[in-house]
């Protein structure tokens, strides 16, 4: 690309928020283009730059405690590591890498050798520049300010007098330095504190569980989607119905800045971590087992050999230290746990992928060992099999793994306790809660299986062109379904205008596996976005047809305010077969990982961008054929049978359209959803003219249509038309 063709009128803007806080990497890749030309390829070596910087620190890492063949094959296998290359071209996840393992490589060499205390107060400075300057690259940087001062405190020293002070002051040079490097980037992070929390709650998706592959399911889903819309209504949803806030400090909130969101996401949040405190637990203890072993594969062979076997790799090696040095095994387990813990706050391969060269660490550390072991024994005359003189070793690694449990064992049970008896609460609202029963209707062959379409609809009015608060509506349905033979397969179905607002995703319905469940009820929350430039509206739950003959019908929560937190909850109607917790999956050989329902099936895509793309073009014939397509695999969808008016009334097929029209409006009479979709057929034809003459129709023809009258009161306000 040629600068010289930006043209010299160009408005120049100060970058956004989120542009503020990749400063940093926005410079960088400014110096690259300036000095190579401005060019995607241009980029592709400051990659090969943070790849480098990533090996040589994996390679640091493992010089630490093994030789320079055993650490080259450690990095090798790194790099080559799917999980890595994969991630090579989205470069912002990218680049965090190489600052993230050089702090590992510092605190390990801290945890290796006796510092003195300036080396000691000098490499806490370090590593908080290291931080700083990865802050500008990706705000995860920020958690391992916390971290590493943690594993900075239980570092040993050359002795000295005023120890305690020293370790003191380099807490303080680690942040000084890391705010002095990061400060920019700090200052416009810290104006949206909210986003971080927001973050925070996009882990607790089903899609981040899938990811780890660690974790089996509750009878409740937090986050069924990954979704930043669905994630901020939920929260917002909460606050509004007093769930989470009362409506004082609401009110309070909503004249804040932002909106209120900060407010909001923090009392989120502490609800979720009050509830759920023990899942909070296993989630971190989990994304450390799927650490172990791997992320990806590697292509340097015989690496597949450590991702397998990771865990009792690990274990291996964490024994032969503690078998010489208790101290040093916890803190390599400190670091393994806090470095690879911290992932699971939003799981992900381009979160974790850093990580993967943890198996290929123990597993070249414990062979390393074991060989050196031989040898030694080889050169001193004895046989392997004498192991006289071990019993010390033997009965201190054993010590240490017994402390090493309890340590995690205990606070987990704890949490247990504590999150079952609030969890035996959440259920007694949702159970105690008035609900009242709704019609619903079923559509054969929707995507090749059943869609559940409950009749009550949200009562009509207009959309709002700046909604207040909250820009949406919902409502908590409870699906009730027979005893089933396998697992509940269930979708969650939207239509929509943009993909800001496709909610649609699966859902499990999990229940303890063994016990029967005399049926189950499932709760779940629906929302309806009420702007004006955008539309939605769920369609209802797909399943497969032989499930579909086990539904029993549709109930609405008539109090949202009476819940205790709002997720998806699935009842058994035998209260045995509740898991009240998420457990743990050991990633043993030959022990496949947990799988979700997960990712979304192809038929939860609305792929209407062709028809519309058809449609811009003027190729209505082109636009007609693929609609009817549609048509076919979605019979009765509102989204698409409006599609086909707009369709016929670009064709100036008028009648045709009206008369799809009119069966759209005795189908769903008084209903938002299809009130606000109409308006935007209109607007797509003609703008406000096209509203008013649309609106001006269909009052004249449907005498008492007050709905319709509102939209028509409303356009001609807009353009003063009488």
């Amino acid at each position: 690309f040629d600068v010289a063709a930006i043209p010299q009128e160009v408005a120049l803007e100060a970058p956004g928020r989120g542009y503020q806080w990749l400063r940093y990497m926005l410079y960088t890749v400014g110096y690259i283009w300036r000095m190579f030309g401005v060019s995607w390829k241009a980029l592709a070596i400051l990659t090969l730059v943070m790849l480098s910087v990533s090996a040589f620190a994996v390679y640091g890492i493992s010089r630490l405690a093994m030789p320079a063949p055993w650490s080259a094959f450690v990095a090798l296998a790194f790099t080559w590591n799917s999980a890595v290359y994969s991630q090579m071209p989205l470069f912002r996840d990218f680049s965090k890498a190489p600052f993230i393992l050089v702090t590992v490589f510092l605190l390990a060499r801290s945890v290796k050798k006796r510092l003195a205390w300036k080396e000691y107060i000098i490499t806490a400075a370090l590593i908080g520049v290291v931080a700083g300057a990865g802050m500008g690259f990706r705000t995860d940087m920020l958690i391992l300010v916390p971290l590493s001062i943690l594993v900075l405190f239980t570092c040993r020293l050359q002795p000295a007098r005023y120890l305690p002070a020293f370790r003191f002051m380099a807490a303080i040079s680690l942040i000084l330095a890391f705010l002095f490097a990061s400060y920019p980037v700090f200052i416009a992070h810290t104006s949206a504190s909210f986003e971080t929390g927001h973050d925070f709650l996009l882990g607790f998706s089903s899609r981040c569980n899938q990811e780890m592959g660690t974790l089996v399911p509750a009878s409740y889903e937090k986050q069924y989607l990954s979704h930043d819309t669905y994630t901020a209504w939920s929260t917002m949803a909460s606050a509004h119905h007093g769930i989470t806030m009362n409506p004082v400090e609401l009110q309070q909130a909503l004249k804040s800045e932002h909106g209120g969101l900060a407010e909001m996401v923090e009392s989120y949040v502490r609800a979720l971590i009050s509830i759920f405190p023990a899942d909070l637990l296993t989630r971190a203890y989990a994304a450390v087992l799927r650490c172990t072993v791997g992320l990806g594969s590697s292509e340097v062979p015989p690496a597949f050999l450590f991702e397998s076997t990771g865990l009792l790799f690990v274990l291996c090696g964490l024994l032969l230290v503690a078998a010489t040095d208790m101290w040093l095994a916890w803190q390599i387990l400190l670091m393994l746990c806090l470095f690879c813990g911290y992932t699971s706050l939003q799981f992900g391969l381009r979160h974790a992928f850093h990580t993967s060269f943890v198996p290929y660490w123990f597993g070249c550390f414990t062979l390393y060992h074991l060989f050196l072991f031989i040898r030694n024994r080889r050169r001193s005359g004895e046989t392997l099999l004498n192991f006289s003189g071990a019993f010390p070793y033997v009965r201190r690694a054993l010590l240490w793994l017994v402390i090493s449990f309890l340590a995690f064992y205990v606070p987990l049970t704890a949490a247990r306790w504590v999150q079952h008896a609030q969890v035996a609460q959440l259920l007694d609202s949702y159970l105690s809660a008035p609900r009242v029963p709704i019609q619903h209707r079923i559509i054969r062959n929707w995507a090749g299986k059943t869609l559940i379409v409950p009749e009550r609809r949200y009562s009509c009015r207009t959309c709002e062109p700046y909604p207040p608060f909250p820009p949406f509506r919902q409502r908590v349905l409870v699906a009730r379904f027979k005893e089933s033979p396998e697992p509940l397969n269930l979708d969650i179905d939207y239509e929509w205008s943009k993909p800001g607002v496709a909610l649609g995703g699966p859902i499990w319905s999990y229940t303890s596996p063994g016990i029967p469940t005399n049926g189950v009820d499932v709760f779940f929350p629906v929302y309806q976005t009420v702007a004006c430039d955008e539309w939605s509206r769920f369609a209802g739950l797909i399943m497969p047809d032989e499930q579909a003959d086990l539904f029993h019908g549709f109930e609405e929560v008539e109090d949202i305010g009476a819940l205790k937190f709002l997720l998806i909850l699935t009842v058994p109607r035998n209260r045995e077969a509740f898991a009240p917790s998420m457990k743990l999956h050991f990633p043993l050989p030959f022990h496949p990982p947990v799988h979700y329902p997960w990712p979304l099936d192809p038929y939860l895509y609305q792929n209407d961008e062709d028809i519309l793309r058809q449609l811009k073009a003027g190729d209505v014939q082109s636009a007609e054929d693929l609609v009817l397509e549609s048509l076919q695999k979605f019979p009765g969808s509102i989204h698409y049978r409006a599609l086909l008016a707009q369709v016929y009334f670009q064709a100036f097929r008028d009648d045709e359209a009206w008369a799809v029209v009119d069966a759209l409006l005795e189908e769903c009479p008084e209903e938002y959803a299809l009130y606000q979709r109409l308006d935007m057929v209109f607007n797509a034809l003609k703008g406000a003219q096209g509203q008013y003459e649309g609106w001006k129709r269909i009052v004249e023809t449907r005498v008492g249509d007050k709905c319709a009258e509102a939209y028509l009161s409303r356009v001609a306000a807009a353009t003063g038309t009488p």
